[in-house]
Order: structure tokens, then C-alpha cells, then sequence
């Protein structure tokens, strides 16, 4: 006689802002979307997206001002040591 299978399926709870970076966090936070803080900040998608995937290292220290200040926040709340 086979054994029967036992599934056991577990539920976790994921807090989604866990994972994001402090950018996307606070723009998530604002309601805004990449486009328009892109826009508010007046820099590309691009560098908006490396920021927020933790590529800041290339990203100049002039653009991330801009998306600091497009935040409402001071440069080195969001890149501290940098």
C-alpha cells in the first residue's frame, strides 16, 4: 500500500518595505511613482532605478543630491558616509 503524501504549505508574511532601499522606500511612502520622482529630481529612469538596486556607487554625488532634495531630505540622511 503507497504512503500517502503530505504537502505542508507555509504562510509567511513578507513586510515588502523590508527589502527596499531608504529612495524607494520614502518614494513608495510619497505616493510617487519612478517616473515622477525621475521628473521632480530631473534625472533619468536610469540612474533612479540604479539608486534604487543599490548601485549608488555609480551614480554621481550631484544626482543623488537632486533625488534627496526631490524627497524632502537632507544628502546624507539617504547616503550616510558617502
Amino acid at each position: 500500500m503507497p504512503h500517502p503524501k503530505i504537502v505542508i504549505v507555509m504562510m509567511i508574511k513578507v513586510n515588502p518595505e523590508a527589502s527596499m532601499t531608504k529612495i524607494k522606500a520614502m518614494r513608495v511612502k510619497l505616493g510617487l511613482r519612478q517616473l515622477d520622482l525621475a521628473k521632480k529630481a530631473d534625472v533619468s529612469l536610469t540612474w533612479l532605478w540604479a539608486l534604487e538596486n543599490s548601485f549608488s556607487s555609480r551614480v554621481s554625488k550631484d544626482i543623488k543630491d537632486r533625488v534627496a532634495r526631490a524627497l524632502g531630505c537632507a544628502y546624507e540622511d539617504l547616503f550616510p558616509g558617502q
